[in-house]
């Protein structure tokens, strides 16, 4: 059996060779430098904004009607849509 001359890479003569993809070379790339831009002040100052007062949540009734069934409907009673309540915490 014959000892390939590994020195100067795997020899390109062979079967083997043609089958394999041939991969690129890792190439020596320098890192970006790190920024060195910082954004300077603005020349116009901020004003500070008011901060708007809480105020008190204003309670609307919905409307909620039930039928003789004892099934609760919540909303108009003659809305196109109807939101059914399953809830036993009425």
């Amino acid at each position: 059996m014959q000892e390939e001359d590994l020195s100067q890479g795997p020899d390109e003569s062979g079967a083997a060779a043609t089958s394999a993809p041939n991969a690129p070379r890792p190439t020596q790339t320098e890192l970006p430098a790190p920024a060195t831009y910082t954004p300077g002040p603005t020349l116009t100052p901020v004003e500070a904004t008011a901060t708007p007062v809480p105020s008190e949540p204003t309670a609307t009734a919905e409307p909620w009607y039930g039928e003789f069934e004892g099934t609760f409907y919540r909303g108009s009673p003659s809305a196109p849509v109807r939101l059914i309540d399953y809830s036993d915490f009425l």
